[in-house]
């Protein structure tokens, strides 16, 4: 039966400290990190500050090559997982509406192909898909609650306004 320790000695601060101070690490034989988490915060901490502009340009570096690579599959699983909808049906309603907003019509190329300014509208209660929308158009629909007769009233003020 193994002997299950209730505490731990830091070799970084060399103090004593319950076990739950340490993260665990499944490759040692405790399962614990040597340094306890205060010791591995305080060398983190002044690891980022002198390292600042070496990790600004491995960030960078890191960004351009993965994160950019990887948004569209991002984006196909998050239209699967979320709308159930392939990218190729998500590309046919794109086509259908003429790469442009199905409210106000301003083709997403003025987007400057930033795909995170196209906004897959749905339907909150059924989850049927409607349309392709631009921020701005999704932003208002939605501050309506897709209350049809609140968006009546929306025109109806803005008609009597305009007079």
């Amino acid at each position: 039966m193994a002997v299950i320790k209730i505490s731990k000695t830091c070799t970084k601060c060399k103090q004593e400290l319950p076990s739950s101070a340490f993260a665990p690490r499944n490759m040692v034989s405790d399962g614990l990190q040597s340094w306890c988490k205060g010791c591995t915060g305080k060398y983190a901490k002044n690891y980022q500050i002198e390292h600042r502009d070496d990790l600004a340009v491995y960030h960078k570096t890191w960004y351009e090559k993965y994160a950019l690579r990887e948004k569209p599959k991002r984006r196909t699983w998050h239209l699967q997982k979320k709308y159930g909808l392939s990218h190729e049906e998500w590309l046919k309603l794109w086509d259908s509406q003429e790469g442009s907003c199905a409210i106000c019509s301003i083709p997403f190329a003025n987007y400057q192909n930033d795909l995170n300014s196209v906004h897959t509208d749905h339907d909150h209660e059924t989850g049927k898909i409607r349309g392709l929308l631009c921020r701005s158009c999704n932003v208002g629909i939605g501050c309506f609650n897709d209350d049809l007769s609140l968006m009546a009233r929306a025109v109806s003020y803005l008609e009597n306004k305009r007079r």
